[in-house]
């Protein structure tokens, strides 16, 4: 049994802990077990849709909230300098609806 041998130790608890999170998320969607038995013909753009179901504007407001804080912070560590901006700017600012995570079905 693999359960007794050190070498498939790390993949017992990567298969568990997979499991574990597949239960709790199958708790709030059901569908998702139905979801999990299809093949689906564009899997990426599944798994983009899939994801973003749970990302509500609260979530995009947060994650924009933290990188601004972040910003701030290191604004302060700089001392204010002027050249910092341009340099935190990256040449591009990002609109803020353009700030989730980005997929290869999104081009």
């Amino acid at each position: 049994s693999i359960r007794d041998r050190e070498e498939f130790a790390s993949l017992l608890m990567f298969a568990a802990s997979f499991m574990k999170r597949f239960a709790r998320a199958a708790e709030a969607n059901p569908m998702l077990y139905v979801e999990a038995m299809f093949k689906h013909p564009n899997p990426h753009r599944f798994c983009a849709v899939t994801s973003n179901m749970y990302v509500n504007e609260e979530l995009r407001m947060m994650t924009v909230r933290d990188m601004l804080v972040e910003d701030q912070r290191k604004y302060e560590q700089n001392g204010g300098e002027d050249d910092f901006e341009e340099a935190a700017a990256g040449g591009e600012e990002e609109k803020e609806e353009d700030a989730r995570p980005k997929y290869d079905s999104d081009e």
